[in-house]
């Protein structure tokens, strides 16, 4: 498993980790192949229209995923980039280009009995300004992480074969 950095960005300023954990009635190699293509993301995330790898970049270390997305009406395009994956295991991604340095998507997989565990984790800055926010960020980056997770479980679980 990856070691998660940390920031020490000043006084005031936090990164802060949420994360949700949902056990799968599958093959880990079956969420995997649910969760790691960017075009699964038109599945997972109800406000992502469309989502593709980015052409020449590699897949896993390195990769780019793009996704263009509609949130209060309007299309939002951005871009990951994966920093980190052992495939079938984990992956930890960030954001190009955004305004917290910190941000980070993690996934990891764990075979189990019964299937596979499958753990959401979020990695965010709150900054100084937005201290009094704070509750807030981590119930909409841990709502985020659980709505993630639960449609991963319901897609995996159901007569998913592959590609959305």
């Amino acid at each position: 498993m990856p070691k998660l950095t940390r920031w020490n960005l000043g006084p005031r300023e936090q990164v802060l980790d949420v994360h949700a954990v949902v056990d799968i009635a599958v093959s880990r190699s079956k969420v995997w192949s649910l969760i790691k293509p960017a075009e699964s993301a038109v599945l997972l995330d109800p406000n992502t229209v469309r989502a593709f790898h980015v052409p020449g970049t590699p897949v896993g270390i390195g990769e780019m995923q793009g996704f263009i997305s509609r949130r209060d009406g309007r299309e939002h395009v951005s871009i990951i980039e994966v920093l980190d994956e052992v495939s079938g295991e984990y992956a930890v991604t960030r954001n190009m280009g955004g305004d917290d340095d910190a941000y980070r998507m993690s996934y990891f997989l764990a075979s189990t009995p019964t299937g596979t565990r499958l753990e959401i984790r979020v990695t965010f800055t709150v900054t100084a300004e937005q201290m009094e926010y704070t509750n807030g960020y981590i119930v909409a980056h841990r709502r985020y992480a659980e709505n993630f997770a639960q449609r991963a479980k319901l897609i995996a679980e159901s007569r998913w074969h592959g590609s959305p």
